[in-house]
């Protein structure tokens, strides 16, 4: 990616694996949709640069800012944004259990906001 580009941003990002890819959260600025500093998941990563300075989603580019430090916490904005969309997910998959999913999704977001989920 070159210093001309003028795609969105992710700071604070880490990476998180879902049931079917790793994706990034952070907080996006810069993006046509999504607006100024509200915490993202992007669609699945198809690729990221060796330096960590840029990543290709599925839908788009993204310039990587500063990752969010692996032993802290993230905010609880994150948090409830990565239990909302793995509810989400989870619950179009056929033959769900949402109860059960629920459950899952608690403690799926819980490895990732701590870190333990990282790749």
């Amino acid at each position: 990616m070159d210093d001309d580009f003028d795609g969105p941003e992710l700071d604070g990002w880490r990476v998180m694996e879902l049931m079917d890819g790793f994706y990034l959260v952070g907080r996006v600025s810069r993006h046509p949709y999504l607006g100024e500093g509200n915490w993202i998941i992007t669609s699945p990563i198809v690729d990221m640069d060796a330096g960590l300075r840029s990543a290709k989603t599925m839908n788009r580019y993204y310039r990587l800012l500063e990752p969010w430090p692996v032993q802290e916490a993230l905010p609880e904005g994150a948090v409830e944004l990565m239990e909302l969309e793995l509810l989400r997910r989870m619950e179009t998959q056929p033959g769900v259990d949402v109860e059960v999913a629920k459950m899952r999704v608690r403690y799926l977001a819980e490895l990732i906001c701590c870190g333990r989920g990282q790749s």
